[in-house]
């Protein structure tokens, strides 16, 4: 099984060159793609239909907007879309079962015991 990762393409900033195309059969994208759900658009527009692309959440995802609304507005938009699938702490489970794919943002709580300086050295 051929699997392409892309993570960090940080579309909001910059266009690349080029992407490169290789026979896949699965592509993930793991994070910082564009902000909002504009990442899971050009996904779509991007990769073969025919190719499952999943999609993993990073932190510019959600810059400049409130965490719930964006989460919401991102899986809305991944429904509308046929072969991109949004995993936020999801699992895909590939239609003929050779394979399921785990995604979540893990995000850390470095406040969590209360003393952040005790919760980043334990992190």
């Amino acid at each position: 099984m051929k699997v392409r990762v892309l993570s960090d393409l940080h579309l909001e900033s910059n266009l690349p060159d080029a992407i490169p195309h290789a026979d896949a059969d699965l592509v993930v994208l793991a994070g910082d793609i564009h902000n909002h759900a504009e990442g899971l658009r050009w996904a779509a527009e991007t990769f073969d239909p025919a190719v499952p692309v999943i999609y993993v959440p990073g932190n510019h995802e959600y810059y400049d907007g409130e965490f719930g609304a964006l989460e919401t507005a991102m899986r809305d938009a991944a429904q509308a879309l046929n072969n991109v699938h949004y995993l936020n702490n999801d699992v895909y489970v590939d239609p003929g079962q050779r394979f399921r794919v785990l995604g979540t943002t893990l995000w850390a709580d470095f406040s969590l015991f209360g003393n952040d300086e005790a919760s980043l050295a334990g992190s």
